[in-house]
């Protein structure tokens, strides 16, 4: 089941030009008829930052939906909407033009000063604000409109000054009176997620939400194009009236804008179920301990799961200030699409069906999109180092995108979602980061990494513990270090076949008797495995993250040694090494933003149209994996991330829900 939560936040600005540059010798609460300067006048904000409890889904967006595509509108945290400051950002459109989004240039920013939160309740809004201050006027004699964005807990990558000039760090060419939409839209290079958050995750920057003119309620409602029908259409932009004087401002009715967080939001719960309450031994590690469901007879039936920490992986280092949406649309080319054949596009994904009311006689109603286009998001726009990735290395370290060692500094977030408390749920956040349904790759695509010990027993032994053990290739079959490990039966003589033994009569039996590469006892020993790396070893190191053989074993027969290493490899495969029981788990953990439901694959199938946003991660909504079962082992180390590697067809022992929650929260179940 899959549940998005969309943290929406509905600014409504009724706004009015204002006269003074100095907002504190106008403030929001002085009514009186100040004149404005020159070729300015007053605008008057209502900011709501909006969303609601229950469910609440692209295709329906009501609360009713229970199915596997729902979004919830949640508040989050306290910190997740407060509001320090904010500025307004203006565009004018002339007379001879019609779109505001892509026609509309740059007229000035002004601040808004100190925002304090209104009393009362409003319909999908958190908090919401009422604001009188500054703004260019317009000539309305000659047809000239207003239009603005607003930008909340500006970051610091933007400045204003007392000029009402705007400057946005990186951004080439700078915002100029010829500037348009598309250049608050434009990519951001090496963007530190903190900018838009906090140091703290308590100052979240917050941007126009892009709306649609058309709700997602069916095929027909969304490609109606008869003359009875507005084109379909995406608005950022919000039309303001501006005022001469600030009184009039003060009581005119205000407009409304509704905004949205930049980042996305990621939380992790364990389903209760699966946990494991005995509390364990007194030395086995510390953690939230899950029990491995497995099928009935499987050789991981009675293993534990100890959770040490969790964290996002391949997470962008691009954003824009405000979300694109080009590609929004019917035609060809655009998202929403209606292909030829056979193919069926569920275009009802992109848009939601509850009201968002532009204005306060509900003539102007618009409707949530759920969707992106990021800085990187097509083929050949996008390379590597665009991304903020780690894994690990053949010395056992975990490195970054350029190989440094960050063993020691990555935050493995040790909470989940079922320790939330009011003023803290165990988040993690990330920038936006989607791409096009034919690079829904590893290497592109965020994903969360779960940290663990795996605790297993063998033979005789009491209770699983943290303990060395391997699997080797497709074979589920765990194979013990120790090689005195007695049998359940407890037979004099019989021990547990450890790896040493299962790798030599493998290979030898590959070899066959009279071989004269045949492996006896003394050619091959185990290493001190004190000094061996957790990690999958093969022929020979390689770039898919094998490490050579004769790291892990001590081979003796030099004559024979690269013959008796390729029998091991034709017979056994890869060798798995959980060095202590360590696992990470990520193989189906990357962040789905549609559900199955609306983005249905089958296993060998051409990603297309009908595919696009199955992955991904856009701001403002609110990712929730639940992790509902680990049927065994993780991977003993982690993988590089591969941009080659398709994400559809991995398989692991880990099954998890994903919730996308307003935020829009969606939920993804994950089996492990």
């Amino acid at each position: 089941m899959k549940k998005v939560k969309y943290l929406a936040m509905l600014l409504a600005a009724g706004m009015f030009a204002a006269c003074s540059d100095n907002l504190e010798d106008t403030g929001a609460g002085n009514a009186g008829g100040t004149t404005p300067a020159t070729g300015e006048g007053y605008v008057k904000v209502a900011v709501n930052m909006p969303t609601t409890s229950g469910g609440i889904s692209r295709a329906n967006d009501d609360g009713t939906n229970t199915d596997d595509n729902d979004v919830i509108l949640d508040d989050g945290v306290a910190d997740e909407y407060a509001v320090e400051d904010g500025i307004i950002v203006f565009f004018k459109l002339a007379k001879d033009k019609t779109n505001p989004d892509t026609e509309a240039t740059f007229a000035g920013a002004y601040n808004l000063g100190a925002l304090t939160p209104q009393d009362g309740e409003r319909p999908q809004v958190t908090e919401h604000y009422t604001i009188v201050t500054e703004a260019p006027m317009v000539n309305t004699d000659d047809g000239e409109k207003l239009y603005a964005l607003v930008i909340l807990n500006k970051p610091s990558n933007v400045t204003v000054d007392a000029n009402h000039n705007l400057t946005i760090q990186k951004l080439a060419p700078q915002i100029s009176t010829s500037s348009t939409l598309a250049d608050f839209t434009k990519a951001l290079e090496d963007q530190l997620l903190e900018t838009y958050t906090g140091n703290n995750y308590n100052k979240f920057t917050m941007t126009n939400s892009p709306l649609s003119n058309r709700a997602g309620t069916d095929d027909n409602t969304l490609t109606d194009n008869t003359s009875n029908a507005p084109a379909l259409a995406a608005s950022t932009l919000v039309e303001v009236n501006v005022y001469p004087l600030e009184s009039v401002a003060s009581a005119a009715t205000p407009n409304r804008i509704y905004v949205e967080r930049v980042a996305a939001k990621v939380t992790l719960n364990i389903a209760s179920s699966i946990l494991d309450t005995n509390g364990g031994q007194e030395n086995d590690p510390v953690g939230k301990r899950i029990n491995v469901t497995a099928q009935e007879g499987s050789v991981y039936s009675g293993d534990i799961v100890v959770l040490e920490g969790w964290a996002l992986n391949v997470t962008n280092k691009l954003t824009s200030l405000v979300r694109n949406v080009e590609g929004f649309g019917t035609a060809s080319g655009n998202w929403m699409e209606i292909p030829t054949g056979s193919i069926t596009n569920n275009i009802t994904r992109f848009v939601g069906t509850e009201v968002i009311p532009m204005d306060y006689t509900s003539q102007n109603n618009k409707f949530r999109i759920y969707w992106a286009k990021d800085g990187n998001y097509a083929s050949g726009d996008n390379t590597a180092g665009d991304f903020n990735i780690f894994y690990t290395n053949s010395e056992g370290n975990i490195v970054d995108g350029d190989g440094t060692n960050i063993t020691e500094s990555i935050e493995w977030e040790p909470n989940t979602y079922n320790d939330a408390t009011e003023t803290d749920d165990h988040a993690l956040y990330c920038l936006e980061n989607t791409m096009n349904y034919d690079i829904q790759n590893n290497g592109y695509s965020t994903t969360v990494v779960l940290k663990t010990q795996y605790l297993t027993k063998f033979g005789n032994q009491a209770n699983p513990s943290a303990q060395h053990f391997f699997i080797c290739g497709t074979n589920e079959t765990k194979y013990p270090a120790d090689e005195n490990i007695g049998t359940v039966n407890g037979e004099t003589g019989t021990t547990v076949e450890s790896i040493l033994d299962y790798v030599k009569d493998a290979a030898n039996d590959l070899l066959g008797e009279e071989n004269a590469a045949k492996i006896d006892d003394s050619d091959i020993s185990l290493r001190d495995l004190k000094s061996v790396n957790g990690g999958t070893y093969g022929l020979h190191e390689d770039d898919n993250n094998l490490i050579d053989l004769e790291s892990l074993f001590n081979f003796t027969d030099n004559t024979n040694k690269e013959v008796q290493k390729q029998a091991i490899w034709n017979a056994v495969g890869p060798i798995k090494f959980y060095k202590g029981g360590v696992a990470y788990y990520y193989d189906d953990l990357y962040i789905r933003h549609f559900s199955d439901t609306e983005t249905p694959w089958v296993a060998g199938e051409t990603k297309g149209i009908q595919h696009l946003g199955r992955y991904g991660v856009v701001r403002n909504n609110w990712y929730e994996i639940n992790i509902t079962r680990i049927s065994g082992p993780g991977e003993p180390g982690i993988d590089k991330p591969d941009v080659n590697n398709p994400n559809d067809g991995e398989e692991g022992y880990i099954r998890a829900e994903i919730n996308v929650l307003s935020w829009a929260k969606r939920s993804q179940n994950v089996e492990l």
